[in-house]
C-alpha cells in the first residue's frame, strides 16, 4: 500500500509573491514534468501548484512510482526530483 508523503505540522508555504518574482527568471531547462499523485495528498496538490506556477507542463499520473513508495514523486526532464520538499529545493535552484 503505497501512501501521501508526510511533514511536520507546520505549515509550508508554497512561494510568496515577492518569491515568484525572483523565482519566474526560469531559462528553457525546464521543458516538462510528470507528477505521481493521489487525489486525496494534500502535498500533491501543492507540488502541483507549484509547478503551475512556474509554468511547467506537467502529465499526472495515479498512484505511486513504480520505485519510490509515496506520493507525491516528481521527474523533471527525465530526471527523478522527490517529493514536494525536493521540488522546492530543485526549483530555488534554477
Amino acid at each position: 500500500m503505497w501512501t501521501c508523503e508526510t511533514y511536520p505540522e507546520q505549515s509550508i508555504p508554497i512561494y510568496s509573491d515577492f518569491q515568484m518574482t525572483t523565482l519566474l527568471a526560469l531559462d528553457d531547462s525546464v521543458s516538462y514534468a510528470e507528477i505521481y499523485t493521489s487525489e486525496s495528498c494534500p502535498w500533491c496538490i501543492k507540488a502541483k501548484i507549484l509547478l503551475e506556477q512556474f509554468g511547467i507542463p506537467y502529465a499526472e499520473k495515479e498512484g505511486p512510482h513504480p520505485s519510490y513508495a509515496t506520493v507525491p514523486f516528481i521527474i523533471i526532464n527525465d530526471k527523478a526530483i522527490g517529493g514536494f520538499l525536493e521540488l522546492r529545493r530543485y526549483l530555488s535552484e534554477l
